[in-house]
């Protein structure tokens, strides 16, 4: 009898390991960052979130008290507690695609290592760019590099316009006739995870930046995690 269950039960398994290979899954992926002691550093959301709270995208072991996390366009904020996690008023609300953020390192909490990680299927976004010679914070909801060129803003720049990466200061400026040109366009484009700042020239009144990422590679029968990395 027992020469008989055992064959059975590997069948069984080889059985069920079929089904689950067949079965199209959702490929997730994620981005290594790091964060020096007392820094701070502008980051996007990459990817598609089920729960937008910042408590479920910012998870992690690393963060430690008065860590603090801030949307640079509403100043909206919150600060870590071990032991509850994120409190305060950007913790009540969701976090959202195509904003920019500030995440900070508490001095003396040391160095930190932390991960973004979501599903891969980007979803389209819309924020207002401030006119007028003012700043506003964006990112690039998806986990690929951009190309910037004219048809990312819907042609709404003027010349003057200009685009500075937040930590590495690499920037671009908008010229009318000609187009984009600068860091950015040389090669290094806009990168998944980072913030961005855009300034409009005076003599843009501003506009809303209607967004949607290409759709994402079919997903792998079995199912795939993507590693990228992408930290400072």
């Amino acid at each position: 009898m027992k020469k008989l269950i055992l064959p059975l039960l590997l069948l069984v398994a080889i059985g069920m390991l079929a089904a689950v290979e067949s079965d199209p899954s959702a490929v997730v992926g994620y981005f290594k960052k790091t964060l020096d002691d007392g820094g701070v550093q502008g980051i996007a959301l990459p990817f598609d979130y089920a729960d937008l709270s910042v408590n479920s995208v910012m998870t992690g072991t690393g963060y430690l008290d008065n860590d603090a996390m801030f949307n640079i366009n509403t100043g909206f904020s919150c600060l870590y507690y071990a032991g509850f996690g994120w409190d305060g008023d950007l913790a009540v609300s969701p976090l959202e695609y195509g904003q920019g953020y500030y995440l900070a390192r508490y001095p003396g909490n040391g160095a930190l290592t932390y991960y973004l990680l979501g599903t891969v299927d980007p979803n389209p976004h819309s924020i207002e760019i401030l006119g007028n010679g003012q700043v506003t914070g964006f990112g690039i909801n998806q986990a690929a590099a951009v190309v910037l060129d004219d048809n990312l803003f819907g042609t709404a720049e003027v010349g003057d316009d200009a685009i500075y990466e937040v930590d590495l200061g690499l920037s671009a400026t908008y010229y009318d006739g000609y187009g984009w040109d600068g860091d950015i366009v040389a090669g290094d484009n806009l990168q998944p995870t980072l913030a961005y700042y855009y300034q409009t020239a005076t003599t843009n009144p501003g506009f809303i930046w209607n967004y949607t990422p290409p759709a994402p590679p079919s997903p792998s029968p079995r199912g795939t995690t993507t590693s990228n990395r992408n930290s400072k």
